[in-house]
């Protein structure tokens, strides 16, 4: 009887903590969504990574310049992310234009806020010529959403057209921006508080 009896205690335990080990997976790192409005002339390639130097998963592209395209990722876990964007010209003139957010209190774009537009201020783009995390040739602003002659982009807000520097203006260019995702407020107190109800409920 004793031995059943710490036995059912033992399941209780056990599905405490089990509970309590799927809270904190969800407190730790939670979901962030990435969601991105963006164009470029003439075609585009987004995609969220790891790593600096490989282009990782694909979650958006388009071919039409003229068109806005929209969309996004989920970003699941603690960690570093690099959203990355190849952009072709076949003609140019060359541009690239987007607005981009983060869900959630826990995650930030490289300027420290959870909205990004397109544009030249320091450390918010990185742009290479030959691949992802390749040598920054730096970002030029080709001028405001709105100028000619691609017009006007009403979910751009005020971003800038961009596009990556060279003589004659080069035809392919990556684009990089660090997205920072951190464990949410208190998560490690709150498991171990769950963990300690458990241990009391167990004895």
């Amino acid at each position: 009887m004793r031995k059943s009896a710490f036995h059912a205690g033992t399941v209780t335990v056990s599905t405490v903590c089990a509970a309590m080990c799927i809270a904190a997976g969800s407190a730790l790192g939670g979901v962030t969504t990435l969601s991105a409005s963006m164009t470029a002339d003439n075609q585009f390639t987004a995609s969220i990574s790891t790593s600096a130097g490989s282009a990782g998963s694909t979650f958006l592209s388009g071919t039409n310049w003229p068109s806005t395209y929209s969309g996004s990722t989920d970003l699941s876990a603690p960690g570093t992310y690099y959203l990355h964007i190849r952009a072709e010209d076949v003609g140019r003139p060359a541009m690239f234009i987007g607005n981009f957010s983060l869900s959630g209190t826990d995650a930030t774009f490289a300027n420290g806020t959870q909205n990004l537009l397109t544009s030249i201020n320091p450390g918010d783009w990185s742009a290479a010529l030959d691949t992802y995390g390749g040598t920054d040739v730096g970002v030029v602003d080709i001028g405001p959403n709105g100028t000619s002659p691609w017009g006007n982009y009403a979910a751009m807000g005020d971003a800038r057209f961009i596009w990556a520097t060279g003589s004659p203006t080069p035809l392919v260019a990556y684009f990089t921006t660090v997205i920072t995702v951190v464990p949410a407020p208190g998560a490690a107190s709150l498991v171990l508080l769950g963990l300690a109800a458990a241990s009391k409920r167990h004895r």
